[in-house]
C-alpha cells in the first residue's frame, strides 16, 4: 500500500477515530511511519475481498488531504495502484453532470423548469415537455437500462442525441413529475441539452469544466480505460471486455482518481463550482407532483445528488457507482466541508457509501482518545451473534502501532452470508480497535462487504450494523 497524508511525504494522522469533527483531518501522531486505522482498514478490505485495487482520498475544508492506495491495477505486471490511478466512477457521473448543468443555469443559458424542446428541437413527442429538473431528479418517467443492456457498449455515438434510439420508444413509463424512476438515460438527454447549448461535445465540456488532470473525464480518448478493470467469476477477478460509454457518459461513463474526485466533492461543498443559489437548489430535496418528497433507499433526492444523514447524524450529500470494472462512492459532509472518495477497479457487492463514511470518520482525531497499550486483552473466547445464531471462536489480536487488530473467525450463517456474494470467500473478519473514550470503545469492523463502525463498551457487547443486519460481538476476556 502507498500512502501520503496532509501534503507531506508520509501519512501522519493520529487518533484516527470514528468521530468526525468540524475541524477535519488533524495531524498529531508522534511517529508518522506508524500505519493509521484508515490505511490498515483499506488494505485489510482489499485483501479480504480479493478486489485487485482500491484507492481512498479525503479532502478537508482547509485543503489538507489524505490518500491511501491498496492493491494493483494489473494482474500480470502487479503494477501498484498510485494516487493518480483512474477508476470508473459509474453513476457518480450524475452529480458531476449536474454541476455542468448548474453552471449553465448560472450563466443564464438553461432553466430548470422549461420544457427541453426549448433547447432540443424536433424531439419525439414523448420527450418534448420534460424539464431538466425532472431529468436530474429521476422523475421524468424515462426508463433505465432494459433488454438492450446485454449489447450496450458495443457501439459509439458521436453525439448524445444519437443514443436516444436506445430508449425513446420506451419513454413515458409514468407521467412526468409523478414518481421517482431511476434513469441513466435521463442523463443522456441532459448531455444532449448541454451539447446543444454549448456547441461542445460532452467529453470536451468535462475537460474544460474540471481542468485538473486528475479530475472527472469521459471514458474516451486519452482518458479511456481499456484494461485493468475486473469483475468476479467464481470468486476470482477476471478482466472485463472493452466498453464504449458514449451512450451514457453523463450518467455512468466518467473516470477519475480518488483524489481528483474528492477534490471535486470538497469544491462543490465549498461553493466553488456553482453559485450559492444553485448549490441550494441542487441540495434541496425535490418533490413529486403530489407534493411528497422524492425518496429512495433511505435517501432524499436533490438534483444529481442523494441527501441523507451519516450513521452519526451528520448531513451528507452522496452518490455511489457500479459499472463493469468499477465500484465507487463519493460522500460530502457539508457542515464540515469534508469530502471522501472510495474507488475500486472491480464490481463487487458492498455497502460502499457506508464504508466511505466510516473511513472518512477515521481520518479525524479525538483528543480524549486513549489507545490500548496492550492488545492481549482482546485475546480469548469470542461469541458472535448474527440472525438469531450464536457461534463461538477464539480471537487473535496483534499490535499495529497504537491500533489493535483483532482477527475474528466466522462460521455458520454469517460465513454463509459473507460467501454468498461474487467476491472472494473468507473465513474471518477483522476488528480494528483504536482506543477508548471513557468506557466507550472506538473501533471499526472490516468485512467482505465493507467497513462499519462498532459501538459498545470494552467490557460488554460490541455491535456493528450492516444495513438492516447486525453483528454482535462479545469478547470474553481471560
Amino acid at each position: 500500500m502507498t500512502r501520503r497524508g496532509l501534503n507531506s511525504s508520509r501519512l501522519a494522522i493520529s487518533a484516527v477515530s470514528l468521530a468526525l469533527g468540524a475541524t477535519g483531518i488533524a495531524v498529531c501522531q508522534s511517529n508518522p511511519d506508524t500505519p493509521d486505522v484508515a490505511e490498515i482498514a483499506l488494505e485489510t478490505l482489499q485483501e479480504m475481498t480479493g478486489v485487485p485495487g482500491m484507492a481512498l482520498a479525503v479532502v478537508a475544508a482547509d485543503g489538507r488531504e489524505l490518500h491511501a492506495e491498496a492493491g494493483i491495477v494489473d494482474l500480470q505486471s502487479g503494477t501498484a495502484v498510485e494516487p493518480r490511478t483512474r477508476f470508473r466512477i459509474g453513476s457518480i457521473s450524475k452529480p458531476v453532470t449536474a454541476v455542468l448543468v448548474g453552471r449553465e443555469i448560472d450563466a443564464g443559458r438553461l432553466q430548470l423548469d422549461q420544457p427541453i424542446e426549448l433547447y432540443l428541437p424536433d424531439l419525439p413527442a414523448s420527450l418534448r415537455q420534460l424539464t431538466l429538473r425532472q431529468l436530474l431528479a429521476h422523475t421524468s418517467g424515462l426508463p433505465h437500462y432494459g433488454v438492450e443492456r446485454a449489447t450496450l457498449g458495443q457501439e459509439h455515438y458521436d453525439r448524445s442525441r444519437d443514443a436516444f434510439s436506445l430508449f425513446q420508444d420506451r419513454a413515458g413509463n409514468s407521467e412526468p413529475g409523478a414518481e421517482y424512476i431511476y434513469s441513466s438515460y435521463g442523463y443522456t438527454v441532459i448531455a444532449a441539452v448541454l451539447e446543444t447549448v454549448t456547441n461542445t461535445p460532452f467529453p470536451e465540456q468535462m475537460a474544460a469544466g474540471f481542468p485538473r488532470d486528475d479530475g472527472p473525464r469521459a471514458d474516451w480518448g486519452t482518458y479511456r480505460l481499456t484494461g485493468n478493470l475486473f469483475e468476479f467469476s467464481q470468486g476470482r477477478p477476471q478482466a472485463v471486455p472493452p466498453h464504449d460509454y458514449s451512450y451514457t457518459w453523463s450518467g455512468g461513463g466518467l473516470t477519475a482518481s480518488a483524489l481528483g474526485l474528492a477534490r471535486f466533492g470538497q469544491n462543490f461543498a465549498a461553493g466553488h463550482l456553482v453559485s450559492a443559489s444553485t448549490l441550494t437548489e441542487m441540495t434541496t430535496p425535490g418533490r413529486v407532483a403530489d407534493g411528497s418528497l422524492i425518496e429512495t433507499s433511505g435517501s432524499r433526492i436533490g438534483l444529481g445528488w442523494r441527501l441523507s444523514e451519516s450513521p452519526w447524524g451528520e448531513r451528507v450529500w452522496h452518490h455511489s457507482g457500479l459499472s463493469p470494472g468499477g465500484r465507487s462512492a463519493l460522500v460530502v459532509f457539508p457542515d464540515s466541508g469534508q469530502a471522501v472518495a472510495l474507488l475500486t477497479n472491480s464490481a463487487w457487492t458492498s455497502a460502499i457509501e457506508a464504508t466511505a463514511m466510516t473511513l472518512a470518520r477515521a481520518s479525524d482525531s479525538i483528543p480524549a482518545l486513549e489507545p490500548f497499550a496492550d492488545c492481549s486483552l482482546f485475546e480469548g473466547e469470542v461469541t458472535i451473534g448474527f440472525e438469531e445464531e450464536t457461534a463461538s471462536a477464539r480471537s487473535r489480536a496483534m499490535q499495529s502501532g497504537e491500533i489493535c487488530r483483532v482477527t475474528l473467525a466466522v462460521r455458520g450463517r454469517l460465513q454463509t452470508w459473507f460467501n454468498g456474494f461474487d467476491q472472494s470467500d473468507t473465513d474471518h473478519m477483522v476488528l480494528l480497535v483504536r482506543g477508548q473514550i471513557g468506557d466507550e470503545i472506538e473501533a471499526m469492523l472490516v468485512t467482505p462487504v465493507g467497513v462499519f463502525p462498532v459501538a459498545g463498551m470494552l467490557d460488554g457487547v460490541l455491535e456493528a450494523a450492516i444495513g438492516s443486519r447486525e453483528i454482535v460481538i462479545h469478547i470474553r476476556q481471560e
